[in-house]
């Protein structure tokens, strides 16, 4: 059965759009010209043109030294009218990811990059999110998470494991379809297009897709929608799934991080 995540968008965007607008910005820090980290900020700019936020864009050219970097988050830092400052992720290979994220304060880290973040993760939000409209119990049986991702995968396993769920974590270097076939809830966010197939999930599990890849020129998940979906209990679908709410989750950070400010 595939779950659409549309009714969660709108519910959130309702919700958000009842709160007091932040009187702050948003700024997001652009370095290099990657076509789908460019693709991702036109949605946020969409959601924050919805939701009427001041956002802007600081491109930043690949090869500019890191420490004018670090001096330009610094300055959006100190800037009094900027309420939280997205890094676009992934950054070029020649800088320091967590040195730049240092740079970020946490007050007005939205993507809960930091480790001392006050805010869930957007991702981990999201599966929140997911998860109570599914009335699904953590307890209930195993999970499987697919992808040790910085944005996702990673954030997801130390909450599940937070949470006191048996979780089992695998990369895509490690993909193991035996082991996948035992749990009970199976999240990817890997990127590999079509990496889980029907035949690896056990009949009914519930299955939440993070994953965004290209599959004969078509998007697609990490799961195969045609061969995953009749045998699982749910499916979030690629498009039309997680990824614009992982956006609006990103949105509600801001909100409470701006709250009363």
């Amino acid at each position: 059965m595939l779950l659409y995540c549309r009714p969660f968008e709108e519910e959130i965007m309702k919700r958000l759009k009842a709160l007091p607008r932040p009187t702050k910005g948003l700024s997001a820090v652009l370095i290099g010209n990657d076509p789908a980290s460019s693709s991702f900020l036109k949605q946020k700019e969409r959601v924050a043109h919805d939701l009427g936020i001041k956002f802007s864009i600081l491109r930043i050219d690949e090869g500019e030294p890191e420490a004018h970097i670090q001096g330009k988050i610094g300055a959006l830092a100190t800037d009094a009218s900027i309420g939280g400052i997205i890094l676009q992720l992934p950054v070029p290979a020649l800088y320091s990811r967590s040195a730049l994220i240092r740079a970020i304060p946490k007050e007005k880290d939205i993507d809960a990059l930091r480790e001392d973040s006050s805010v869930l993760p957007p991702a981990v939000e999201a599966l929140k999110e997911v998860l109570v409209f599914l009335r699904y119990d953590l307890s209930s049986g195993r999970v499987i998470v697919v992808g040790k991702g910085f944005l996702v995968g990673a954030p997801i396993t130390s909450w599940l494991l937070k949470e006191g769920a048996e979780v089992i974590a695998m990369d895509k270097e490690s993909f193991n379809p035996a082991l996948l076939s035992t749990g009970d809830l199976i999240i990817s966010g890997t990127g590999v297009a079509g990496l889980i197939r029907g035949e690896h999930i056990r009949a009914g599990a519930t299955c939440i897709d993070f994953g965004y890849g290209r599959n004969n020129g078509k998007l697609s998940g990490d799961f195969d929608a045609e061969t995953v979906a009749p045998k699982a209990r749910y499916l979030t679908p690629v498009p039309g799934g997680m990824g614009p709410l992982l956006v609006l989750e990103l949105f509600k950070n801001f909100f409470t991080l701006t709250q009363g400010k």
